[in-house]
């Protein structure tokens, strides 16, 4: 196996970007952390030293992994929610199984976070090379074929507050294309957020309080070939002409992960983010959208917007 294995780092990860797919070609929504444009941006702005790929038997996967000290991990997403592969044929069986075995033979842990794949694991009896346990949950809201209306979902709270104030309000859906062409529109959306975070959560150490995340964001979403499968939902108060709710997300097929959001204070008791959450999730309801993942998490309004836990799960050997 050993033939079949790609190291990179910053300088040379475009010798591997050949094997990697483009978001808009995996075949589950939530590998945007292990697409082609993720892995990119990450290396050139994390620079990462220790990474490598290996090739599957078949030749047609490709998996990314990480050494840290005598441990492996799946590369993914290091800053809040999934972990995952890099495929290049996305129809594929995988080997996961004769991976994971060929590292532990050479002494390595394996630590495997954020792991929505727990089926897949189960199926190839790898659950007895290791512990598999549940490490948290996430939301998403699914958007079933008997459902008539996004109201018969939510709270009828968030209804009412979003038809008290959405006249004040502009509401609009920015894609790749004009997020590039509007540089300020991600600038503002990155840092409120980073204020919100600091504000709120200052004592806990997380990754993506660095600078570098939102210099990893801006070069993430500069990738023309994600412009299709990447937009940002925002409202601007008509009065003061200021953006005062917006929210990152990622869109493959019919599935979105909402994934950065920030909203603006207010006097009036309103909560924009939840008004601006209504107005997106009615309009992807009406755009045939099947599932809007809320990622990692079991805060409140999640529920409130009718979202439906899910189980992360950590795999270690």
């Amino acid at each position: 196996m050993n033939g079949l294995i790609h190291s990179y780092n910053k300088t040379s990860i475009g010798n591997v970007s050949k094997f990697l797919l483009e978001y808009r070609d995996v075949h589950d929504y939530q590998y945007l952390f292990s697409s082609k444009e993720w892995l990119m941006s990450f290396a050139e702005i994390y620079a990462p030293k220790e990474n490598f790929l290996i090739q599957s038997e078949n030749t047609r996967n490709y998996f990314s992994l990480s050494i840290f000290g005598d441990q492996i991990v799946f590369t993914g997403d290091p800053f809040n929610d999934f972990n995952g592969v890099y495929v290049s044929d996305s129809d594929d069986a995988y080997d996961f199984k004769e991976i994971i075995e060929y590292l532990i033979r050479f002494g390595y842990k394996i630590k495997w976070e954020n792991l929505f794949e727990e089926d897949l694991l189960i199926e190839l009896g790898m659950c007895g090379k290791g512990v598999l346990r549940e490490m948290g949950r996430g939301l998403r809201i699914h958007f079933h074929e008997g459902i008539r209306s996004y109201d018969d979902m939510m709270s009828g709270r968030i209804l009412l507050m979003y038809k008290k104030f959405s006249e004040q309000l502009f509401f609009c859906r920015a894609f790749g294309d004009e997020m590039h062409n509007k540089p300020y529109l991600l600038g503002t959306l990155l840092s409120n957020r980073r204020k919100e975070l600091l504000a709120k959560k200052s004592e806990e150490y997380n990754l993506s309080f660095e600078p570098q995340f939102n210099e990893f964001i801006t070069k993430l979403v500069s990738h023309d070939s994600l412009w299709k499968n990447v937009f940002l939902d925002y409202c601007v108060d008509k009065e003061r002409n200021e953006i005062v709710a917006m929210s990152l997300n990622f869109i493959s097929g019919r599935d979105v992960i909402c994934y950065l959001r920030a909203h603006m204070p207010s006097a009036n008791k309103v909560s924009y983010g939840l008004v601006l959450d209504y107005w997106s999730n009615t309009k992807d309801f009406r755009e045939k959208v099947r599932i809007v993942d809320l990622t990692r998490g079991t805060e409140p309004y999640k529920y409130r917007l009718g979202a439906r836990e899910y189980c992360f799960n950590i795999f270690e050997t």
